[in-house]
């Protein structure tokens, strides 16, 4: 920020959702449990000090990468059988583990901590309560199918989802050697014609 005053700092850059909860079980979360429901308040409320301390904010937008926990007959991530119809229909519900509080996923996400979900009205009352005017990017997410058309409507979604919780920026995240049905998804919104128009 010294150097340029404008630059936008991104952080944490947390990994997935345990991360979010508890830091991945760092040693010390425990002694700030009490306080904060999962450590991106914590977070937060610590660059709220830190900007306190130093007179201008030294965070722009809460970075956490996402990639779907949800199941079928395997990880919606890692399914590549076009035959696996519960994976094709839990890849085309995940972004919903998102955003809508009547739906739960097939996980262990969902089994182990389902009082975090849905995601993003979290994250929203934590900025609003400990840091606010700060944004949202996914900098890697993935929902998996990058092979199968239910890759495409899966991203198609995912991307309606983010604009409705506005999402600062979000970056695809390349899990499978062929990604090509969810990039014409993406290209249904950023560059419909082939000349980059959105």
């Amino acid at each position: 920020k010294a150097v340029d005053p404008k630059a936008e700092i991104f952080g944490l850059a947390l990994y997935g959702v345990p991360a979010y909860i508890h830091f991945n079980n760092a040693p010390d979360w425990e002694e700030h449990a009490a306080e904060y429901e999962w450590f991106l308040s914590y977070y937060l409320d610590e660059m709220a000090k830190a900007e306190q301390e130093h007179g201008k904010r030294l965070l722009d937008v809460l970075d956490v990468h996402y990639y779907s926990e949800a199941k079928g007959e395997c990880r919606v991530t890692e399914c590549e059988d076009p035959m696996h119809t519960s994976c094709i229909e839990a890849r085309m519900q995940a972004a919903r583990s998102l955003w809508d509080p009547t739906y739960l996923e097939t996980s262990w996400l969902a089994t182990e901590y389902p009082e975090y979900l849905p995601l993003f009205p979290r994250i929203h009352k934590s900025i609003a309560t400990y840091y606010p005017d700060t944004k949202i990017a996914l900098t890697e997410y993935n929902l998996g199918g990058g092979n199968h058309i239910s890759g495409a409507v899966a991203q198609a979604d995912l991307l309606g989802v983010f604009a409705q919780n506005g999402v600062y920026m979000s970056n695809l995240w390349a899990i499978n050697k062929d990604f090509s049905y969810q990039l014409s998804a993406i290209n249904l919104y950023t560059n419909y014609d082939g000349k980059g128009s959105a």
